[in-house]
């Protein structure tokens, strides 16, 4: 598998739904502040990851496996909060 393939599908793609979950949510919901949005999808994305990392690490410890898949589920995790922030940043600063 490319370094290549990894960044742009496994990484920069979660990244980008987190950035567009947040950009665009607030042009269409323009009664809700794109700041609520952000701090409600991160929530719920971060409370999923945790609940979704335990099983995994609970699974690892049963099939004996590497920590490789846990690794790179916490990287996506972090794109899509990283993703969303600056989706946010970026709907405040066009609206200014």
């Amino acid at each position: 598998m490319h370094l290549l393939h990894v960044l742009l599908m496994w990484v920069l793609g979660p990244g980008f739904g987190g950035f567009l979950a947040t950009f665009v949510t607030p042009q269409i919901f323009k009664d809700i502040e794109a700041s609520s949005i952000a701090i409600s999808f991160i929530s719920v994305v971060v409370t999923l990851a945790v609940v979704i990392g335990l099983l995994s690490l609970l699974v690892v410890k049963q099939k004996q496996s590497g920590i490789g898949e846990f690794v790179l589920f916490v990287v996506q995790v972090s794109a899509i909060v990283a993703g969303a922030k600056i989706g946010k940043s970026m709907h405040v600063a066009t609206i200014a």
